[in-house]
């Protein structure tokens, strides 16, 4: 079995646009999620935030250089035959004259002299790269539906939903075409993330964390009062049912301190909580009982031992005192 890899992405802080409060902190828990969850180490998690370290002596700063030098390096270097691909990214996003895009932390508002080619990532390059990958076990979640977007005269998600049939990779998208991906400083998430992590906890197969995504997203907005959100999961159902997650592997038994017969069972059989509990005050009137029988034969020996003494005889008296002459 292969490797299981992640790149989890959370911007928030960009240079020319309207900063978002939880991107940053929905790759951090991602992250979170897949090393304690996930079972996956350090060193196969790629974060790349407003702040996160530099991985492998290379920077992780999330502008459009460092972003497609690591999936070049994913490509090239790292995903092997066997192996699974998570990518997950938190940021803003974009539509031009029908085509998706991602945000990196240096994108460049559309003016005149501008286009998006020259600071922005195509979602159509995103996923044609990630299709020449040896493996076809990549998942890519998407939360780039943002009320504060660019411009939003065109809808943002048509494009995502087809290019993740042309390609068939499962994606899990924030919400519909036609509604925003909302943040919950209360969770200090955005919402889609917070449901996300539910569901992955909740779950054993991509299936699985789609039914529930599916009804945790939406009773979430309505829990933190915000306008309905809906995920749209895009994925061939065969592969949903098969994939199985990765999931840490519980520690080992501790060794029992001598050794044990393997025809007797390791520890006593519990009992049901009612039987103890009657069994409880029995045990109590039982010693109780128990030191009444042994003091009932102490007192038993030591009459017995009285009367198997002889008396003791009177004192003599004392010898009579002569009259004086």
């Amino acid at each position: 079995m292969g490797q299981h890899w992640a790149m989890a992405i959370g911007i928030d802080h960009y240079r020319l646009l309207q900063s978002l409060q939880c991107a940053q902190r929905d790759a951090e828990a991602f992250r979170a999620w897949c090393l304690e969850s996930g079972g996956l180490a350090p060193k196969q998690i790629l974060l790349l935030t407003d702040s996160s370290p530099i991985q492998w002596q290379q920077p992780t700063y999330p502008d459009r250089a460092t972003l497609e030098q690591w999936l070049m390096h994913l490509q090239r270097d790292l995903i092997q035959p066997g192996d699974s691909l998570w990518f997950f990214f938190s940021g803003y996003g974009d539509s031009w004259q029908g085509q998706d895009y991602l945000l990196p932390i240096d994108a460049n508002p559309l003016n005149p002299q501008e286009t998006p080619q020259n600071s922005w990532i195509a979602l159509r390059d995103l996923y044609g790269l990630l299709k020449t990958l040896p493996s076809d076990r990549i998942a890519v979640f998407l939360d780039i539906n943002r009320s504060q977007s660019v411009r939003g005269q065109q809808p943002l998600g048509h494009d995502a939903i087809a290019l993740a049939k042309e390609f068939g990779i499962p994606t899990f998208l924030s919400c519909l075409p036609d509604q925003f991906s909302h943040e919950s400083p209360a969770l200090g998430l955005g919402l889609f993330t917070a449901a996300l992590l539910e569901s992955l906890r909740l779950s054993h197969t991509l299936a699985d964390v789609a039914r529930h995504l599916r009804i945790r997203l939406p009773e979430l907005s309505q829990h933190s009062q915000r306008p309905l959100q809906d995920p749209m999961v895009v994925t061939p159902p065969d592969l949903l049912d098969r994939w199985q997650l990765p999931i840490a592997p519980l520690p080992p038994a501790p060794a029992p301190a001598f050794p044990v017969s393997p025809h007797l069972p390791t520890q006593a059989p519990t009992l049901p909580l009612p039987v103890k509990s009657v069994l409880k005050p029995i045990r109590g009137l039982l010693g109780l009982l128990l030191l009444a029988i042994m003091l009932s034969s102490l007192l038993r020996t030591c009459q017995a031992t009285l009367k198997s003494s002889p008396p003791t005889p009177p004192p003599a008296p004392p010898p009579p005192v002569p009259a004086a002459p």
